[in-house]
């Protein structure tokens, strides 16, 4: 029963940390997007409660961000479990280098490319998809949350390569998230980023055979 109760309470834990992380990590790179929401809220909903709208935005944003949280936590826990992850660090070489391979892969990937050129265009995105009242407000939120998380996703899970509880390490890739969403040399961030990336995963995957 206390293994039951303890291992419990590390899930929740886990799941914890990594929907603060996440949302402390995406929220700066979305405040372009928040910003142009309540641009475009005070011009077409004059009148309106625009601050419980912005809120609405916000939430809806963060509901995407925190279910992926959830997901990350319950997949860090069950790998921790088979000792995989250790203080939310991958322990094997190839699996690091997998993970290295995959994220630099996926930054080539049209489904990359879609996403972020909608991150990056926070007008354009809010006049084509912009509804008024508040279901359209979520679904606006969610629309955004869905593109920022088919864009980042790969790069987050590159948590596990440096460490979940290494804070130089999260900064790191919290500003690389955002310069590539926000900068205007973020297209060409984001190939660098990816040959970086492939470079790394093989050389890792060849240290650890070669070891």
């Amino acid at each position: 029963m206390d293994m039951c109760t303890t291992s419990s309470t590390d899930l929740r834990m886990t799941i914890a940390m990594w929907v603060a992380m996440s949302l402390i990590m995406m929220l700066p790179s979305a405040l372009p997007m928040i910003s142009a929401f309540g641009r475009v809220t005070r011009q077409l909903n004059p009148g309106h409660h625009r601050a419980a709208m912005m809120a609405l935005f916000v939430l809806m944003y963060c509901v995407i961000w925190s279910v992926f949280g959830t997901t990350a936590g319950a997949a860090e826990w069950t790998l921790s479990g088979v000792r995989l992850i250790d203080n939310g660090q991958l322990q094997s070489g190839f699996l690091t280098g997998g993970l290295l391979i995959v994220s630099g892969m996926y930054q080539f990937s049209a489904i990359k490319n879609l996403c972020l050129s909608q991150c990056r265009s926070p007008l354009s995105f809010l006049l084509e998809n912009y509804r008024s009242g508040y279901g359209g407000v979520m679904r606006v939120g969610v629309l955004h949350g869905l593109f920022c998380l088919g864009c980042c996703w790969a790069l987050m899970l590159l948590a596990w390569v440096g460490g979940a509880m290494n804070l130089l390490w999260m900064l790191t890739l919290t500003i690389l998230v955002s310069a590539e969403k926000v900068l205007g040399a973020g297209r060409f961030l984001k190939s660098l980023l990816g040959v970086t990336l492939l470079a790394c995963g093989f050389a890792k995957i060849g240290a650890t055979y070669f070891a």
